[in-house]
């Protein structure tokens, strides 16, 4: 009888692949964030005329998911969306290391994001205060991003005992992912929380200060 800890393994059970699913669901994903980007360059560039630094920096963003895509893909081809009692243990190694690989451009590419969503802002509102604001933010951004490459990068030390490669201390997968996972939620709040202090400026009612922020946050999760 199988404990509760671990279910029968069947060879329908080792089968199982989720790995089909993901390659599609990372590439619709990926298409369609290009599809955008592309149409925003073309607007910006072709139609409008006034190319930013927010729209230079989504550019390498969208470079850099491509790259996260890549790096992910090698991931799936080396065991990721198999049940962990059907991988080979010859190359889970390698699996460990695409991931963390994927992980570390991942969090590079977020961040390039919000510099994106940051030099928007920035050609929205010159005023000198809000400019201040906008210093701070990147200088808290790019604090929250190095700190989530040093825990990525140094989750086991040395970084081999990760895939029992050697012996070290870990963090734990589970302390890695809350972490990382808190940071990001904390930097995108901010990220979208800073056009209330361009609502808070302008002289309307209240009504219309709720629309125009709708408005921005949409902008930003478009540059975002």
């Amino acid at each position: 009888m199988a404990s509760t800890s671990t279910p029968e393994l069947t060879p329908e059970f080792l089968a199982q692949d989720r790995r089909p699913e993901a390659r599609i669901g990372i590439g619709v994903v990926t298409a369609l964030s290009g599809a955008v980007v592309l149409i925003r360059v073309y607007a910006r560039w072709f139609m409008i005329r006034s190319f930013g630094w927010d729209d230079g920096l989504i550019c390498m963003a969208m470079l850099l998911n491509i790259v996260v895509m890549a790096l992910t893909t090698q991931v799936l081809r080396y065991g990721a969306g198999l049940h962990v009692w059907a991988l080979d243990t010859a190359e889970t190694p390698l699996l460990y290391k695409w991931l963390v690989s994927a992980q570390l451009v991942y969090m590079i590419a977020l961040w390039v994001c919000r510099l994106s969503g940051l030099a928007f802002y920035r050609r929205l509102n010159p005023m000198p205060q809000f400019q201040l604001y906008l210093r701070i933010s990147f200088a808290f951004v790019t604090a929250v991003m190095l700190a989530q490459v040093l825990i990525i990068a140094l989750q086991c030390v040395p970084l081999a005992a990760l895939w029992g490669g050697a012996t070290g201390k870990c963090l734990g997968s589970k302390t890695v992912f809350i972490s990382t996972a808190a940071m990001t939620i904390i930097c995108d709040s901010l990220i979208l929380l800073l056009p209330v202090k361009i609502v808070l400026s302008i002289k309307a009612n209240a009504t219309r200060k709720v629309a125009l922020s709708v408005v921005l946050c949409f902008g930003v999760l478009a540059v975002m």
